[in-house]
């Protein structure tokens, strides 16, 4: 974003400090100018009021218990007819061809985790609505699919997923939790591997996008 903002700053936030870590990493080997990160909390942003022309969020709202309060944080932030762009996932009915127990045991489980946790992967929806109800003019929004249309982009795209249950603490939890054992989760994760190895495999998701202006 700072590359197509010349003239102006980019500020990025991220709750975690090893995010926060990873993108200076990354700006510096880009050599990216007029950007900044800090460690913030999206429910409350360390800015004064009017202090942004524009605010970009991509796959944050999923995590949050309540996300029109995090929609309304940021409207405070925006300036007088600022912008925002929210992308948001919806995997409540993932294109999945052929049918598999693995994969959509993964996309279950990872629902019920994000649920535990105040989350929602399946909101993309509702986006529109959540914008308005934290004070927004809608002036754009869609839906589109993401395409893992051939088998190298099914095997990445499942390779993505299998990362996932091996590193995220959520997984983890469900085992602990009682939702499954660990032989269920291996499980499912030879079956994913299994499954994207199949030269007929297909997955589609639906991510939403919204564009709002404050007035």
């Amino acid at each position: 974003m700072a590359e197509h903002v010349a003239l102006g700053e980019v500020v990025g936030v991220d709750l975690e400090p090893t995010m926060i870590e990873r993108a200076i990493a990354i700006a510096g080997e880009r050599h990216a100018e007029k950007v900044r990160f800090q460690v913030a909390e999206i429910l409350e942003l360390p800015f004064p009021d009017n202090s942004f022309d524009a605010v970009f969020s991509s796959a944050m709202l999923e995590h949050l218990a309540d996300p029109v309060q995090a929609l309304r944080e940021i409207f405070r932030v925006l300036k007088p007819e600022g912008l925002i762009g929210v992308a948001s996932t919806d995997w409540v009915e993932p294109l999945i061809s052929p049918a598999d127990d693995a994969v959509t045991g993964f996309f279950e489980l990872i629902e019920r985790g994000f649920n535990h946790n105040g989350g929602s992967l399946n909101r993309g929806r509702h986006l529109r609505v959540m914008l308005e109800q934290a004070g927004f003019k809608i002036t754009e929004f869609s839906a589109a699919y993401s395409n893992a249309g051939t088998s190298e982009r099914v095997r990445t795209t499942v390779e993505g997923y299998v990362q996932w249950i091996e590193s995220w603490p959520l997984f983890d939890q469900a085992v602990e939790l009682g939702w499954l054992d660990r032989g269920s989760l291996e499980g499912i994760v030879a079956g994913l591997k299994q499954w994207s190895q199949r030269p007929d495999a297909f997955l589609s998701t639906t991510n939403c996008r919204g564009v709002g202006q404050k007035q």
